[in-house]
């Protein structure tokens, strides 16, 4: 072919310049080969979809296992400290009653003291 640009071109001239040209790309046939290769390595939608399901469902159990014991320790501190309340009120009671029953001897010995004097000497 010559350097000429005035000078017409055939068809068959044109034609293997742009096939030499070309051949240095890519075919749509090989780039689709290419592209499916690099694809095949990513997982699809559904794999998605099945992976995250599996992972939410594992999320799900360990959360429940760990907030129950979490409940659980705190349940337990609320218990010992309501025994530990209701230990000093029930200490409370028992020195309450103890007062009241030493109250009631007392009074009783005052009343026979006050109301039943000993009889007067003549």
């Amino acid at each position: 072919m010559s350097e000429d640009m005035t000078a017409p071109v055939t068809r068959g001239e044109l034609k293997e310049v742009l096939e030499e040209t070309l051949s240095a790309y890519p075919t749509r046939v090989e780039l689709e080969a290419i592209l499916e290769e690099t694809l095949s390595a990513y997982p699809t939608r559904v794999e998605l979809k099945d992976e995250l399901q599996k992972f939410k469902t594992e999320l799900k159990t360990e959360l429940k296992t760990e907030l129950g014991q979490e409940i659980a320790r705190h349940m337990k501190a609320g218990f010992e400290e309501m025994r530990t309340l209701f230990g000093v009120l029930d200490d409370k009671s028992r020195a309450q009653n103890d007062q009241h029953a030493s109250l009631a001897r007392r009074v009783d010995r005052l009343e026979v003291a006050v109301f039943d004097p000993p009889n007067p000497k003549p």
